[in-house]
């Protein structure tokens, strides 16, 4: 191909691939009520907050204080979007689209990551890229107002500018202008990315990382400080802040600062180790259902290593492949010295975090979907480019290029399935089944200022216009460490004890053993007031 063939190339292919995640995404758009996956109903209720003057508060919480656990990027965005079109729900669609694009664009991004960095052809780059963003996974975060990819979207130009600050040579006086100045601003993204999820932050760790290693310590200083000056203001208003939070709440709507120092203070280090194996085991069960659907025992595991190996060949490819060409490599260690290091360096610290985080895994990895896959093709690349002339390692690549197939006829099986049953849907329909009776009864049988306990309180809050509280409460403690009945109900009463409830709905199982928790101590605490044909229960307490 000529020259200007492959630029026409270059500049057809990520159009074809935004207009085909964007085709794909709208498609895949499922109806349902905001709030089917918790977080998106916050995000959600924080925009209507910024939006419409409030500030950044709770405003479905009685009193109103402001908000400290999710970083302000994503609902600024939606905010955003409500000035445009401010009636709800009319304008959850907006966001939707929104979503699809930022996920259409994240695919660009990985495109131009694969095709300049990691070795991939247009082809190989295209595919990786498509498969990534029209995985599961990535369909499911697009089609609900979560924050991914609107992180996905910013982080691979962002990864792009710090692999050319890696790159950068500063021997003389004006490149080293050149490379504080490329520093300062892939800190400033940085900074941004961890103002729209704060796991961002292995992100300015990986960069700073890279620039050290490679011996470049006044720009990882001027990176460092460029981050932390765009986050500063996020942690003073935390701090300035947090204690607004009605302490009856627990951790759901604090800030994060004490989720894991509170596991590790009570329950000492092995706290951690527990968490690792926990979440080691439930991110093998997603790979195992996402790559190996139909089996079980040792072939999930065999799936399950197959993939780790492939994904760690393409770690090492982006951290000590081919370097770029502008790169000056002489003195830097041989691990460091590929054309994305930043990339591979991100990742490690990613999942390492991760691994240690006492919350279900599942949808940090999701998070991560599209970078795995193009590591992953990346693996595959470099295993079909080996050429080993000893056996044993040409017996070892014959295995690897089996191993690769199969996971990609797996994987194939898995997505022709889960499209037929619009798997990334089913979130949005159950929500909807739970929670469309207890709208319709809080917004036709309470009056403004009544208080409502209730499962998806942010979408009681939303569709029914009544301030709510959370049905269920989650700490870090609680990972590892179900709660008894009787801690269930102590949280339901000091829920009472602080707020003046007006009602209390039961609609699923955790909901009821607190309420079953709390009658069986005092029965007089609550009193069933009503039932729905979902199946949902009633009560309110004694008036005070």
């Amino acid at each position: 191909m000529t020259d200007v063939g492959r630029r026409e190339q270059g500049r057809l292919v990520p159009l074809v691939l935004f207009a085909l995640v964007t085709a794909v995404g709208m498609w895949a758009v499922t109806p349902g009520p905001v709030g089917a996956f918790v977080d998106d109903g916050h995000y959600t209720v924080l925009a209507q907050s910024l939006a419409t003057g409030h500030g950044y508060r709770y405003l479905n919480v009685p009193d109103q204080p402001h908000a400290t656990h999710f970083p302000p990027g994503y609902p600024a965005f939606l905010a955003l979007l409500w000035r445009l079109r401010p009636s709800f729900p009319d304008n959850v669609a907006l966001f939707r689209l929104a979503n699809v694009l930022l996920t259409a664009a994240a695919s660009v991004g990985a495109y131009t990551l694969g095709r300049k960095r990691l070795g991939l052809g247009h082809v190989a780059s295209a595919v990786a890229a498509a498969a990534g963003a029209l995985s599961v996974p990535s369909l499911l975060l697009a089609g609900m107002l979560l924050s991914e990819p609107l992180f996905l979207a910013l982080l691979f130009p962002t990864l792009l500018l710090a692999e050319r600050a890696a790159d950068a040579d500063a021997d003389a006086g004006g490149r080293r202008v050149r490379l504080l100045g490329l520093a300062a601003a892939v800190g400033a993204l940085c900074g941004v990315l961890t103002l729209v999820r704060s796991i961002a932050v292995t992100l300015t760790a990986a960069a700073a990382a890279v620039l050290l290693v490679r011996r470049r310590p006044a720009a990882a200083l001027v990176l460092a400080l460029a981050a932390v000056a765009v986050t500063v203001p996020w942690q003073l208003w935390v701090s300035a802040h947090d204690a607004e939070v009605p302490a009856a709440l627990g951790s759901m709507y604090s800030s994060y600062s004490g989720w894991l120092t509170e596991s590790v203070r009570t329950h000492g280090a092995a706290f951690l180790g527990a968490v690792l194996a926990r979440n080691a085991a439930g991110v093998s069960k997603e790979v195992a259902q996402a790559f190996a659907p139909g089996t079980g025992g040792v072939l999930s595991t065999l799936a399950v290593l197959a993939l780790a190996a492939i994904v760690v060949v393409g770690l090492w490819r982006a951290a000590a492949g081919p370097p770029a060409a502008e790169s000056r490599t002489d003195s830097t260690p041989l691990v460091w010295r590929g054309s994305a290091p930043v990339t591979a360096l991100f990742v490690v610290f990613y999942l390492g975090l991760v691994a240690i985080w006492p919350f279900e895994p599942a949808r940090f990895v999701w998070g991560l979907w599209i970078p795995l896959t193009l590591l992953a093709a990346a693996g595959v690349a470099a295993i079909v480019r080996w050429r080993p002339r000893a056996r044993p390692a040409a017996v070892l690549r014959a295995a690897a290029l089996v191993a690769s197939g199969a996971l990609c006829l797996g994987t194939a099986a898995y997505h022709a399935s889960s499209y037929r049953q619009r798997r990334w849907g089913w979130a949005p329909l159950n929500a909807e089944n739970t929670l469309a009776p207890l709208i319709q009864w809080a917004a036709a049988r309470t009056a403004p200022g009544d208080v409502l306990i209730t499962p998806g309180e942010t979408t009681i809050f939303l569709y029914a216009r009544r301030a709510t509280l959370p049905a269920e409460l989650f700490t870090a403690n609680d990972y590892l460490h179900k709660r008894t009945p009787a801690e269930d109900g102590a949280l339901l009463r000091r829920m009472l004890e602080r707020f003046r409830v007006s009602y209390v709905l039961v609609a699923n199982e955790p909901s009821a053993r607190a309420v079953n928790a709390l009658l069986a101590v005092d029965p007089s605490a609550l009193r069933v007031v009503g039932r729905l044909q979902s199946g949902a229960v009633i009560l309110a307490p004694p008036p005070r």
